[in-house]
């Protein structure tokens, strides 16, 4: 943030003395950042199966039939499936954001840099 400001303050140096356009004639246009992302949050996916209740979960028993359990197991698998996907589309994101964050961060630096070069044509004249 004060970085920014020192830039702005800069430029607004620059124009009062009337050589913005000099100084930043000689500077070629910075990169515009990429257009920031669609925003494509995952839906989070609903809570777990809850077991059937022939299981006790603080035990890790069941006595239950071998469809009851298969059925509860294929719910399961589906729903870890699912947290799967969330989690890869949720990266998918991020990567997506962070990229974006780096292009505009390379712009804000590009820019800055721009205004310091024309302080320094600035203070090499005087």
């Amino acid at each position: 943030m004060t970085t920014t400001r020192a830039a702005a303050a800069a430029m607004i140096c620059l124009a009062s003395l009337g050589l913005a356009g000099a100084a930043m004639a000689q500077e070629a246009a910075c990169p515009a950042p990429m257009e920031k992302p669609a925003t494509v949050r995952p839906i989070v996916p609903a809570a777990p199966p809850p077991p059937p209740a022939c299981v006790n979960v603080d035990r890790g028993t069941h006595t239950c039939k071998k469809p009851v359990i298969a059925a509860y197991e294929k719910q399961q698998d589906a729903y870890s499936q699912q947290i799967r996907a969330y989690n890869d589309q949720s990266r998918a994101y991020v990567n997506q954001l962070n990229a974006w964050m780096r292009s505009v961060g390379d712009y804000q630096e590009c820019e800055i840099d721009a205004l310091n070069r024309g302080v320094q044509i600035i203070n090499a004249r005087n």
